[in-house]
């Protein structure tokens, strides 16, 4: 459980300590005043990113230099022990991050300790939005059920920078197919590993999609999900295929691109290219055949399955994060999510402008008015 929150200077919050109690916490006040902001501070200080922004300049106050967060808790399933990590962050110089007393100037050190999943109005661009934010679900997913999984995708962003810059600048004719071969063969073996662990990632979470998209959308259909990766192996041919063979099609795949890629400069296949897509059972892709009220639900269906895949893996140890969900519901789906929100989950922090579109009373209560945070 998170305990206790420290924030400086973050976002338009200038200073707050906030004691961080069990149940359910409404933060509410008016739009514009900071409630997403406390969100995603805690967010942050305890998953190492930002679900807002990629650059963490963008956080610090506009009028500070640099910003602080902190964060106290106790991981129940070891014993009740108890941690404290944070960060401080200054304009154009890096982290500084503290895990115990351990020092480091990798946000990523603040991931995998303790869950904490983020919930908001913008989950529809899940279903309807770029393949970037699909990825990124199922990446963040990924890399709690694999401890090393954000390595491993730093690792290949690193070396799809490096082949793209090679295919960009050098004289073909004076590499040849060896440079080639050396950079492809490293890109082959980490986007075969990134594939096949989405792949388990997408399978394990079907059955919990099912059953949260049933119960918010009062059973009206089943819901799929098929992995696009470019290779034509459905979900459960990548989730059992012996890793070289599928290392073997990778590799036959970038050779017949080979030309092409030397022309355009760019690797033209890659984890970074690749997709999932939510169907339902008669096979037609929500993206293009779900109604605005479907496509809603089935996103708010991808959301609890990630905090309950995720709990799955912290062991009941994780807090749901909720801004502004229930407000274009209509009363029979804001009370099934409220049902679904309140089962089993130990923290709910929900973020609201109006008090009376919260389903289910609440245990405590913050005030947010101008990045001031108030206890009531």
């Amino acid at each position: 459980m998170l305990k206790k929150l420290f924030i400086t200077d973050f976002r338009n919050i200038n200073s707050a300590e906030i004691d961080l109690k069990p149940g359910l916490t409404l933060i509410s006040g008016d739009n514009g005043q900071g409630k997403t902001n406390f969100l995603e501070a805690l967010f942050m200080v305890s998953q190492g990113w930002s679900f807002r922004s990629r650059s963490h300049d963008d956080v610090i106050n506009w009028d500070a230099k640099e910003c602080m967060l902190r964060v106290q808790g106790e991981i129940a399933v070891i014993s009740e022990s108890e941690f404290e990590q944070g960060f401080l962050l200054r304009r154009r110089r890096g982290a500084e991050v503290r895990v115990d007393s351990q020092k480091s100037t990798n946000m990523g050190e603040l991931h995998g300790r303790y869950g904490c999943v983020y919930m908001g109005p913008e989950d529809i661009a899940l279903v309807r939005g770029a393949p970037e934010l699909r990825r990124r679900w199922v990446d963040v997913l990924m890399s709690k059920s694999h401890p090393d999984g954000l390595d491993l995708l730093r690792k290949f962003r690193r070396i799809l920078r490096q082949r793209n810059s090679w295919l960009k600048t050098s004289d073909q004719n004076f590499y040849g197919d060896e440079q080639w071969f050396a950079l492809t063969d490293i890109f082959v073996q980490l986007w075969s590993q990134i594939s096949q662990r989405r792949a388990q990632v997408l399978e394990d979470c079907i059955p919990l999609l099912n059953e949260f998209y049933a119960e918010i959308s009062g059973g009206a259909e089943d819901i799929n999900l098929s992995y696009i990766n470019g290779t034509g192996l459905e979900l459960a041919e990548l989730v059992s295929i012996d890793l070289q063979e599928l290392q073997q099609i990778l590799l036959e795949k970038m050779e017949k691109l080979k030309a092409r890629e030397q022309i355009m400069g760019l690797t033209m296949a890659g984890a970074h290219r690749e997709d999932f897509a939510l169907n339902f059972s008669h096979g037609k892709d929500f993206r293009y055949n779900g109604s605005q009220g479907q496509c809603r639900s089935a996103g708010l269906a991808l959301g609890l399955t990630a905090f309950e895949y995720t709990q799955r893996y912290f062991q009941q140890n994780t807090a749901l994060l909720v801004d502004d969900i229930f407000a274009e519901l209509d009363a029979k789906r804001r009370q099934s999510l409220a049902n679904l929100i309140t089962k089993n989950v130990k923290q709910v922090f929900a973020a609201l402008p109006r008090t009376e579109d919260l389903p289910f009373s609440s245990d405590h209560l913050l005030q947010v008015q101008k990045g001031e945070i108030t206890t009531l």
